[in-house]
């Protein structure tokens, strides 16, 4: 038997080599993939990376030619910033520092304006009408001053042009409209409508950069190794700084941009070190620190005063007690004298002073001035001094703001009621009038005294003419104590109706001493007799007896523990409680 077969041939891949050959495809297009991804993020990366170096030469060369044709650095812009000038740090008067403040590290640069751009040579200095010459003889005038800022906001390095207020203005202002223009941010630009001081936005420098990012060093030259610590101080005040900037030519500025691309963090780093060449000379330069001499006046107050510094617009002075900090007094003022008033006697007063122009400030004028622990009244009236071993009449103020008098006085001639013997100086008088009974010549060996709240020290009537100051003590007006009414007195003692005196009340000063004061209208005046009870914190363990002045004269209160008592005497028809004593609270005493 014979047989035949026919065979069928397929083409293709088997199931089996599919399941083999399909994984090893996929593997092949992931690599590929992975290989073009990574060639591409490098790609982007190393593209970012040669921006940002870009960036950060082109910022670092701007710095550069500003640096050069500056004419000084600057602890804060010296150009005003007040409406409608809305170039501030926060696009309104915010002023730029170049340390600290709102605005952080800034480079802040004193220029002088130009006719055209200052890299063309046949750029000239804008000159200021009529200072002092006209502008057909403007070769020695003052020059119109601006401000560049380099500045860090928004993590971004932006360049600021601050001009003045009336740069435009060459009727009255400059010789010649300057080329340059004044910016503001471009947000500040963009919501506004219709005309604005600004011409032009900021420039945008570098971005991924914060304020730790932007290092800021200044040195006196090229050659000086150790950076000016006062210049970037920011314990130092702008005073202090520009002071020590005003000694500086060279900066040093570094940055440090981060920012990410293609999922990769870059960062990168460049510094340049340059100096002003001073292209276009400034007339005239800052003026000279000022001469600063001082002397004591009444009431414990120093004044100091200068003479006026030639070129000289304004002064600014600055002050402070035993070493403390520095306090301003007043800035950029035409003025050639202060006076500091000392918070209390027998401090040191020390000043500072720069003179200001618009090409920058001077060095300090300093004085200092002892203010004495007494002071001498000034007599009225034929008083006069007792003389001899005896103390002058004199006043003082203690650090918790009690005034005492001492001294022995005579007066030449019959004593008239109620004349003025001398006046206190303001911050030493009383605000109401207080009577106090004193030491003096007379039969009963004492004599009456009135301080009224115009610091007039009065003879009462039936005065001597030899008396002593040596038991005044009060607190003046206005020392910051809370004075607490004595709301009801006892037994028909009442307040005198009296304006211009004192109804009963106490306080107690931060020595832990109670002051009384307060003129009261008798009651009861039997021995004995309380007048008003003696609030918890008056109270003392052992009465005291203190003499104190009536419409009679001489009279004592006894101080008792929980009470003021009186002591026997006629009082007449008025007693004056005014009382100076530790209370119990008082842990000083030695025995």
């Amino acid at each position: 038997m014979r047989r035949s077969f026919s065979h069928n041939q397929q083409h293709g891949f088997t199931l089996i080599e599919m399941l083999v050959v399909a994984p090893i495809i996929i593997l092949a297009i992931g690599a590929f993939l992975t290989v073009i991804i990574s060639m591409t993020g490098e790609v982007i990366a190393s593209r970012a990376t040669n921006s940002t170096i870009y960036d950060l030469q082109d910022a670092l060369l701007r710095v550069e030619q500003d640096v050069q044709r500056s004419n000084r650095f600057l602890a804060t812009n010296n150009v005003a910033l007040s409406a409608p000038n809305a170039q501030g740090y926060n696009d309104d008067a915010t002023a730029f520092t170049n340390v600290g403040g709102t605005s952080g590290t800034s480079l802040i640069l004193m220029m002088t304006a130009t006719t055209g751009n200052p890299l063309d040579i046949a750029s000239e200095p804008v000159a200021r009408i009529n200072q002092p010459n006209a502008c057909n003889d403007a070769a020695d005038n003052t020059r119109v001053s601006y401000n560049v800022v380099y500045f860090i906001k928004d993590n971004t390095l932006w360049r600021r042009v601050i001009m003045p207020a009336d740069y435009a203005d060459t009727v009255t202002y400059s010789c010649s409209l300057p080329w340059q223009r004044p910016s503001c941010s471009q947000t500040y630009m963009d919501a506004q409508s219709g005309s604005v001081f600004c011409k032009t936005n900021d420039v945008k420098l570098v971005e991924g950069i914060t304020t730790s990012d932007f290092d800021v060093n200044y040195f006196t030259n090229t050659s000086d190794t150790t950076p000016n610590s006062t210049a970037s101080d920011t314990g130092s005040s702008t005073n202090a700084r520009n002071t020590a900037l005003a000694t500086t030519s060279t900066v040093e500025v570094s940055l440090t941009s981060n920012t990410t691309a293609a999922g990769r963090d870059i960062s990168e780093s460049a510094t340049t070190r340059t100096s002003r060449i001073d292209a276009f000379a400034i007339a005239p330069n800052p003026p000279a620190a000022p001469t600063v001499s001082s002397s004591v006046l009444a009431g414990a107050q120093a004044q100091f005063s200068w003479p006026a510094v030639s070129g000289a617009t304004g002064y600014t002075v600055e002050y402070n007690i035993d070493g403390g900090s520095w306090q301003t007094g007043f800035t950029d003022l035409n003025t050639l004298s202060y006076t500091v008033s000392a918070p209390y006697n027998g401090v040191t007063v020390n000043a500072r002073v720069v003179a200001l122009n618009s090409e920058g400030s001077s060095g300090y004028g300093t004085d200092s001035e002892n203010i004495p622990v007494w002071q001498n009244v000034s007599y009225q009236n034929n008083w006069s001094d007792y003389g001899g071993s005896y103390a002058s009449a004199q006043y003082s103020k203690t650090s918790s703001g009690i005034i005492f008098l001492r001294g022995l006085m005579k007066r030449s001639g019959s004593v008239v009621a109620n004349e003025t013997i001398a006046t206190l100086p303001s911050g030493f008088r009383p605000q109401y009038s207080l009577g106090f009974l004193v030491a003096g010549a007379t039969a009963t060996g004492n004599a009456r005294l009135t301080i009224n709240s115009s610091g007039n020290i009065l003879a009462t009537a039936a005065n001597a003419t030899l008396t002593g100051l040596d038991r005044i003590a009060f607190l003046p007006s206005g020392t910051g104590y809370t004075w607490n009414n004595i709301a009801s007195l006892s037994n028909g003692w009442t307040n005198s109706a009296v304006g211009t005196e004192s109804p009963a009340r106490y306080t107690i000063d931060s020595a832990g001493r109670v002051h009384f004061q307060g003129a009261v209208v008798p009651g009861t005046t039997t021995s004995g007799t309380t007048i008003l009870p003696l609030p918890s914190a008056t109270q003392i363990s052992r009465k005291l007896i203190m003499p104190v002045m009536s419409a009679n004269g001489f009279y004592s209160l006894d101080v008792g523990q929980t009470a003021l008592v009186t002591r026997g005497n006629n009082p007449g028809t008025k007693l004056h409680t005014n009382a100076t004593y530790f209370p119990t609270a008082y842990s000083g005493w030695t025995a």
